[in-house]
């Protein structure tokens, strides 16, 4: 285990997010068990996630890694395609690639746009290399971030390599999110809002199914383009990416 990324228990503060949809976020990696809601936005002051001072030059993994890498090979998502759900797909990469996972919403103030705006900016760092990195979000929040709505705000982020995934019930989001150690809950507010909690986690999934990563919300573009360029060099040059392991269905792009 990567200890010094081995987040605290959060000592968490609230916020007053700017939209109406109000959200709540669990942040840092869950590698110590399940956390509490904190407001979307705020993240763990006992452990910063990694900087771009804290990246060194060293070679070495600033996100979190596991002694035993959590395996998501297993899961399976309908994939949103022409404002439909066309096939599955499954959260492994392609042989020689990576794909970078990340549970959010639409409607998120400020960690889901905060998040997919530094995977944005790192990817524009990697060069040709960014063209071996896939990207997938789970909706946490189906019911309305439908087939028309989630493509369409990934891609306003990432125009390229990406997969919508929606679950088609809270069960299958719910196996989901157990493989990567993720939370997600929905509940109405007193104005009738509805207030929706996530954890915070972007995690680096290889071919195999194996979460190589783990970052916590507020890791910085030059931090994930680092640990990104290290995995890449480690998987060696670009060969064998012609078709997803996994028996994945459908290939958003």
């Amino acid at each position: 285990m990567n200890r010094r990324n081995y987040l605290a228990r959060p000592q968490l503060r609230d916020e007053r997010p700017r939209r109406p949809v109000r959200s709540a976020v669990l942040v840092g990696t869950l590698a110590l068990g399940l956390g509490v809601g904190a407001a979307c936005g705020s993240d763990d002051p006992t452990k910063a996630a990694p900087s771009a001072e804290a990246v060194g030059n060293d070679g070495t993994i600033s996100g979190m890694q596991r002694d035993e890498p959590l395996d998501v090979s297993a899961i399976r998502l309908p994939e949103a395609v022409d404002g439909a759900t066309a096939g599955e797909f499954t959260t492994v990469a392609k042989p020689g690639g990576l794909l970078v996972m990340y549970f959010g919403y639409t409607n998120c103030p400020d960690v889901c746009p905060t998040t997919l705006a530094a995977l944005r900016q790192a990817y524009k760092g990697l060069g040709d290399d960014a063209k071996r990195i896939e990207t997938a979000m789970v909706t946490v929040d189906p019911a309305r971030d439908t087939a028309e709505v989630l493509p369409g705000y990934l891609a306003s982020f990432i125009s390229a390599r990406t997969h919508a995934l929606i679950p088609a019930d809270d069960a299958q989001l719910k196996t989901a999110e157990a493989a990567y150690l993720a939370t997600s809950s929905i509940t109405t507010g007193s104005d009738g809002q509805p207030e929706v909690a996530h954890s915070g986690t972007t995690y680096v999934v290889d071919e195999h199914g194996k979460v190589l990563v783990e970052w916590p919300f507020g890791t910085t573009p030059a931090a994930m383009r680092n640990d990104l360029s290290i995995l890449i060099d480690q998987l060696g040059p670009a060969g064998g990416a012609g078709g997803s392991a996994g028996g994945n269905a459908t290939g958003g792009s």
